[in-house]
C-alpha cells in the first residue's frame, strides 16, 4: 500500500511538472513596455507640443521627456542608456565612434538657417572676413567644419584666429564683456540675443556648408527590446508635426509655455526650423556622407562613420508599414 501511494505521489508530481511546462509554453509573451524616456534640445518644438496635445498618447506610447540646452548631455544620456530616445543635431564626432550605442531612426529637420555666427550688437565686425586676428567661440572643442570652410572661402584660415570652447549659456555674457569677438551658436540662443539687442548675426550657412540635420536617435538596447514603443513614438511624432503645421500660432504658444522661452524667441526659433520628417534611407545616407567629408577635410574625424551601424530603417518601417 505504501509503495502504491509513493507511485501515485510521483505520478502526480510528474503530471504537475508537465502541466506547468505546458502552461509556460502556451502563456503569452510579456507585453512590451509602452513607454520611452526622451532627452532633447530645447530648440525643437514638435515633442513639447505633441505632448501638450496628447498626440503621443493617441499613438499608444507614454513619453518621459527631459529638455536640455547642451548636445553633450544628450550624447552622455544615450551612451549610458539613461534615455532611450534622443533628438539632437548630427554630431559627426559622436557618430564616428567605433562602438556607437545608439542609431538614427529618423531625420526630423534640415535647418541650416537655425545656426550661425554672432557678434556683439555694437561690434565693428560685419562679415566673416573681419574675423582675422579675432577670438571666436563655439560649443565644440574645435571650430565646427562649416565655419572653417566658410572662413577659408574668404581667406581666413585656422591659424588666423583664436578659437575657444564656450558653453551656450555663457556666450552672450562673453560677447558683451568683449572676452570673445564672435560666437558660433544656434536658435533659440541666436533669437534670444538678437531680440534683446545684444547681438547681431554676421553669417548664416547654406547647405553648401552645413545641412544641420536634426536626428531622432534610439539606443540599440531600446531598438532590441522596445521596437513597438519606438515605432509608436515615431507615429506620435508624425501626428504632432501635422498638428504643429496646421496650428502654427497655437503651437508656438504651447512651445513657449513648455520651454520657458519668450513668445517672440519661440516664434523666431520655430520660423528657422525646416521640418523634414523622413526615414534614414539611402538618400539620407548620401547627404550625411557628403557632409562628413568636410569633417575629414578639417581633421575633426579620422574617417567616415560606418553608416550601416549609424542608421537603421527598422523602426521607421515598423511604424509606417514600409
Amino acid at each position: 500500500m505504501r509503495r502504491l501511494t509513493g507511485l501515485l505521489t510521483r505520478a502526480a508530481f510528474a503530471l504537475g511538472l508537465a502541466a506547468a511546462a505546458a502552461s509556460i509554453a502556451t502563456a503569452p509573451a510579456r507585453a512590451e513596455d509602452p513607454s520611452v524616456s526622451l532627452i532633447q534640445l530645447r530648440a525643437y518644438i514638435i515633442v513639447p507640443v505633441g505632448l501638450d496635445q496628447g498626440k503621443f498618447k493617441e499613438a499608444g506610447v507614454a513619453v518621459d521627456p527631459k529638455i536640455v540646452t547642451d548636445n553633450l548631455l544628450i550624447n552622455e544620456a544615450m551612451s549610458a542608456n539613461t534615455s532611450e530616445v534622443g533628438i539632437t543635431g548630427a554630431t559627426y564626432q559622436a557618430l564616428a565612434a567605433p562602438d556607437l550605442p545608439y542609431s538614427i531612426i529618423a531625420v526630423a529637420e534640415q535647418s541650416p538657417e537655425a545656426v550661425g555666427v554672432m557678434t556683439a550688437a555694437d561690434s565693428e565686425i560685419k562679415s566673416l572676413a573681419d574675423l582675422k586676428g579675432k577670438t571666436i567661440a563655439g560649443g565644440d572643442g574645435e571650430p565646427i567644419a562649416y565655419l572653417q570652410e566658410a572662413l577659408a572661402d574668404v581667406g581666413v584660415h585656422k591659424g588666423d584666429y583664436k578659437y575657444v570652447k564656450i558653453e551656450a549659456s555663457t556666450g552672450a555674457a562673453a560677447l558683451a564683456s568683449k572676452q570673445i569677438d564672435a560666437w558660433v551658436s544656434y536658435n533659440p540662443f541666436i533669437a534670444a540675443n538678437v531680440s534683446k539687442g545684444l547681438a547681431k548675426v554676421i553669417f548664416t550657412p547654406s547647405t553648401k556648408y552645413f545641412n544641420n540635420f536634426v536626428i531622432i536617435l534610439a539606443t540599440k538596447k531600446a531598438i532590441a527590446e522596445k521596437p513597438d514603443a519606438l515605432a509608436a513614438f515615431l507615429k506620435g511624432y508624425g501626428k504632432s508635426l501635422e498638428w504643429v503645421q496646421a496650428n502654427k500660432d497655437a503651437a508656438v504658444h504651447a512651445y513657449s509655455k513648455a520651454t520657458g522661452l519668450e513668445p517672440d524667441v519661440a516664434a523666431a526659433t520655430f520660423a528657422k526650423r525646416n521640418q523634414q520628417f523622413k526615414s534614414p534611407d539611402a538618400s539620407v545616407v548620401a547627404d550625411f556622407s557628403r557632409e562628413a567629408q568636410l569633417y575629414i577635410k578639417y581633421g575633426l574625424i579620422p574617417a567616415e562613420p560606418d553608416w550601416s551601424k549609424v542608421m537603421t530603417t527598422e523602426i521607421w518601417n515598423r511604424a509606417f508599414k514600409k
